[in-house]
């Protein structure tokens, strides 16, 4: 008798516990359901580093990155791993997380805005955490550097007071910190895709149809009126997570490339001291990496940019015709273009339809 009233009540909880068990698995196994429109390229940047590949060229950065480094416009053995809202301290590990799963590349290319060299990102919290894109050691390491070198780990957390809480929860699915976002799936839908998940699964897929790059599908144009002046501040621990990064690299024998990349020449003014700061910074990382490069790369007009930071397709396929030229051993021998290839060019060219200029450049790239 005793052992059936066990079974019974054992049987009651589980029942009892089931919908909240259900919730769980939701959130755990089915995050493109009601994830935002930037978590599908986070979740098909894990998902691409934990399997083989052969890629001669890797990109690292934040979205400035994704946006204008096109792997279809510059060689078939290349992929874009930069993650928007990301900082140095997120590229080091997105790195180490690559080479232990592929084949050593030959290049990286390496690019950041100016915020992210100053701060951890806004999005550490919302993008990286949500997406679980990196493992609980991996935040466990960030969040007691983040303390060695005196820099808040509760910044940009909207989900509490308590970061070390914060980040066990989210890395667990907790229901607490998901539920809103199930919540708003349920009923909200993005036209014309209808429902979060279908909307998130066709953003996946752009992003494995052009590996990694997603930020710059789109041909918008942003003009300003006022300029503003940049700064350069770079805190202790990016510098830090750079520097490992770049040595890193440096001890596989990869060639790293350090670029500054065009920004909306409508909204930025780079001042002399901004200029003395940089050219500081940079002849450090030369002295300390004999062997690295540093490329800046002028500013573009407002047509070319989708906002003040980020190229629009024109800008991005202009980037890339420029990176080319003046790297052209980089991007040499791939063998040719694959269908995959052949489907994401048509793609752009659809995109970019109503800009001549863009269009030629990537028939070009077709071989038209």
């Amino acid at each position: 008798m005793a052992r059936k009233n066990v079974a019974v009540f054992a049987l009651k909880s589980l029942l009892a516990a089931s919908p909240v068990l259900l919730l769980w698995a939701v959130i755990a196994f089915r995050p493109l359901w009601y994830s935002d429109e930037e978590i599908p390229y986070y979740r098909w940047n894990k998902d691409y580093c934990a399997q083989p590949h052969d890629n001669d060229v890797i990109v690292l950065g934040d979205s400035i990155a994704n946006g204008a480094y096109l792997p279809d416009m510059l060689s078939e053995r290349m992929v874009n791993l930069s993650l928007g809202g990301s900082a140095p301290m997120v590229g080091y590990h997105v790195l180490e997380n690559y080479l232990s799963h592929n084949k050593v590349p030959n290049i990286c290319y390496i690019s950041y805005m100016e915020v992210h060299f100053a701060t951890g990102g806004g999005t550490y919290y919302t993008r990286l955490l949500f997406s679980r894109r990196i493992t609980p050691k991996v935040a466990y390491e960030i969040y007691n550097k983040q303390l060695d070198f005196k820099e808040n780990p509760q910044q940009n957390n909207p989900y509490g007071n308590n970061p070390a809480e914060t980040q066990i929860l989210m890395l667990c699915s907790s229901p607490s910190i998901f539920l809103p976002s199930v919540k708003r799936a349920m009923y909200e839908r993005i036209p014309p895709y209808g429902l979060r998940e279908k909307y998130c699964k066709w953003a996946y897929q752009k992003s494995d149809l052009h590996k990694g790059s997603f930020i710059s599908r789109n041909s918008w144009q942003n003009m300003n009126t006022q300029k503003h002046d940049a700064t350069f501040t770079v805190s202790p621990l990016q510098d830090y997570y750079y520097r490992r990064m770049i040595a890193l690299c440096v001890s596989k024998g990869i060639q790293v490339r350090l670029v500054k990349l065009p920004v909306n020449d409508t909204f930025w003014n780079y001042t002399e001291a901004f200029m003395d700061e940089f050219e500081a910074y940079y002849n450090g990382i030369c002295r300390d990496f004999p062997t690295v490069t540093v490329d800046w790369f002028d500013s573009y007009g407002g047509e070319y940019c989708l906002d003040s930071n980020h190229l629009n397709l024109q800008g991005a396929v202009r980037f890339c015709t420029e990176l080319a030229a003046r790297y052209p051993w980089d991007f040499a021998g791939d063998g040719g273009i694959s269908e995959r290839t052949k489907e994401a060019l048509a793609d752009y060219i659809e995109v970019a339809k109503d800009y001549s200029e863009t269009v030629a450049l990537l028939k070009a790239r077709l071989g038209e």
